[in-house]
């Protein structure tokens, strides 16, 4: 069964084709994908993720030719550290004490391709890292320390395709992480303000705000330990921990509205999500060890959630 069909598709026999789906709009699928599956919209895109993740979309391309052949080709999700859409993570450096960043563009233990994007002010650092634009390939998000100013690097590869900024936001928000919060595709930021515990949510397209959110306050001493998609349903949602009770918990989002919340359980303080953090870090070092790194201040730029 057909699902989503392909507009505008190049009559060619070779070429590439790029395209954007959203899959919150009913018009990205055809009405016979969405009666088979539950009848509403979200129903049918719970369906189309299922399969995507399971291995079970994939692509049919038929010519006039031979309208009953075909070329098959397995859909899977990108991964999200990756640059340059071969299906593998990279990875990005930054040189402290020149500000120069770098990408490992790799596979597997191999690094395929190595190249500098440029250097920056130190007052600019790398905060997060996904795919802004919906082109599958990850982005790089910054800010200014000093003015709060946030902004993107939108890359190819080892190439910066574009580059620009939004407003400044005052210091005592910070970017607590990074995600696709509402399903479109395109990477949103999630905000938390120290002083009051507010939670925040921007819903990106590129260097545009479309739709901006509180998703709500909590109690002080709760943290964002991570993002991610505890449910399944194409959405990301936000993981927390609570560091004097050991509490983990989890809010599963839908765009700028909390769907549900709950605990997922209580862990000791000495090993909850930060203490695992480090753990990661530690074991990532010893098992790139044979890797020879030009200077101790490059440091790993991509986000940690």
């Amino acid at each position: 069964m057909v699902a989503v069909p392909f507009p505008n598709f190049p009559a060619a026999t070779s070429g590439t084709y790029a395209n954007t789906f959203d899959l919150s709009v009913a018009g990205t699928y055809t009405a016979a994908f969405i009666t088979a599956n539950g009848g509403t919209v979200d129903s049918a895109k719970a369906a189309f993720i299922t399969g995507l993740k399971t291995g079970q979309t994939y692509v049919n391309i038929h010519n006039a030719t031979f309208p009953g052949g075909e070329i098959r080709g397995q859909l899977l999700p990108t991964n999200t550290h990756d640059f340059n859409v071969d299906g593998k993570s990279d990875i990005a450096w930054r040189d402290g004490p020149s500000g120069t960043v770098a990408s490992w563009l790799m596979n597997s233990f191999q690094v395929r391709q190595s190249g500098t994007y440029g250097a920056v002010g130190n007052n600019w650092q790398i905060v997060g890292q996904r795919d802004f634009d919906g082109d599958g390939r990850a982005d790089l998000l910054w800010r200014d320390s000093q003015t709060g100013t946030p902004a993107i690097w939108l890359l190819n590869g080892l190439q910066v395709m574009q580059t620009g900024g939004f407003s400044p936001v005052d210091n005592n928000w910070v970017v607590a992480g990074t995600g696709d919060f509402n399903g479109d595709g395109k990477g949103d930021i999630v905000w938390f303000h120290n002083p009051t515990g507010t939670v925040a949510v921007w819903l990106l397209n590129g260097f545009s705000t479309p739709q901006t959110g509180i998703l709500g306050i909590v109690p002080r001493g709760w943290a964002i330990a991570g993002t991610g998609d505890f449910n399944g349903d194409g959405m990301t949602d936000i993981l927390w921990y609570h560091a004097a009770s050991g509490t983990v918990a989890i809010w599963l989002l839908n765009g700028a509205s909390v769907l549900q919340t709950g605990t997922v359980g209580v862990l000791e303080a000495a090993v909850g999500p930060s203490s695992a953090r480090a753990t990661s870090t530690a074991t990532a070092r010893a098992t790139y060890s044979g890797i020879t790194l030009r200077a101790a201040p490059w440091v790993l730029g991509c986000s940690m959630v």
